[in-house]
């Protein structure tokens, strides 16, 4: 049987089609343009801080992940952009509020074409930062058609973002969820420049959040480093208790719930200091979890006196 002329051209170019796409799919699963982070500047002003030995300030930072801000419903429906950015006015509004001066955001979605909204940008824009990064943990889809979702630093103080760093345990492109990616920024603070790394860890296996944890200490420079986010163990586990065993961190290791945030059962989200430079600088700090049930985890905000 001999199909008509325009068919067979119709199922040629539906061929040709599908197979660009499904190129297309698997290089932007595979280029490796995500090890360099993607970052930007806002009209607002830097702050500076004074140089070691100068009268005390305080340095406020904040780990949050906000879940995308839900802009995923369900099956193929998305929040619409005005939603998508009311929720964000809201994290703003509570992060300015708290005078925050590094925010370590995790789960925030920089592309999506569903629902277009730069979560970063727009958070640094309307909160008032200086400057921002981000790190993807993935990108689902095609160049102008896909979600990019990861990590993110946004800083009111002086900051170059440096790299972003594949985490073990990594899953397939097709399947994005599970992987998991560290972005790492320098941030100055006074004459000192800190190693800020903002992370998400698995949240799917132990054993593998273990080992991203053993490879993040392994890999550390003699440098003064500053690791907050998601880091999804509790502070009894043997993946959690690496890092103060590590005997590179200060702050508190066994803080307030921050996990679900409508009724708080665990603490799976931390602010880590450089304990070399807080003793350094004599510095004091505190510990606090927001309720705000802006997500499905509370902030964490860490005061630090210098």
């Amino acid at each position: 049987m001999r199909f008509p002329r325009s068919f067979r051209w119709f199922l040629g170019a539906s061929t040709l089609l599908a197979a660009l796409l499904l190129g297309l799919f698997t290089w932007n699963g595979l280029e490796g343009s995500w090890r360099i982070p993607t970052s930007g500047r806002t009209e607002h002003a830097e702050r500076r801080l004074g140089p070691e030995g100068a009268a005390d300030e305080v340095l406020t930072l904040m780990a949050w992940n906000i879940a995308k801000c839900d802009f995923h419903r369900r099956g193929a429906t998305f929040k619409s952009e005005a939603a998508v950015r009311s929720h964000l006015d809201r994290i703003a509004a509570v992060v300015a509020a708290e005078d925050v001066d590094l925010l370590f955001l995790s789960e925030v979605v920089l592309e999506a074409l569903p629902c277009p909204v730069n979560q970063v940008e727009y958070l640094a824009t309307t909160a008032g930062f200086a400057h921002w990064a981000f790190g993807d943990n993935y990108s689902f889809g095609i160049p102008g058609a896909r979600i990019r979702s990861g990590n993110a630093l946004l800083s009111r103080l002086p900051m170059e973002p440096r790299r972003v760093d594949q985490l073990p345990g990594g899953t397939p492109f097709y399947k994005p969820t599970g992987n998991r990616r560290l972005l790492w920024c320098d941030v100055r603070v006074g004459e000192d420049r800190l190693a800020c790394a903002s992370l998400r860890n698995d949240s799917f296996d132990l054993e593998i959040n273990a080992v991203q944890v053993r490879e993040i200490l392994g890999a550390l420079k003699p440098e003064d480093v500053v690791i907050a986010g998601d880091f999804n163990a509790t502070p009894e586990t043997a993946a959690f208790r690496q890092w103060q065993a590590s005997g590179r961190f200060a702050g508190v290791f066994d803080g307030p719930l921050t996990f679900p945030a409508a009724a708080p059962n665990r603490r799976l989200d931390s602010v880590l200091l450089p304990k070399a430079w807080l003793e350094r600088r004599g510095a004091t700090w505190t510990d606090t979890v927001l309720d705000v049930d802006l997500s499905d985890h509370e902030p964490v905000v860490v005061r630090v006196t210098l």
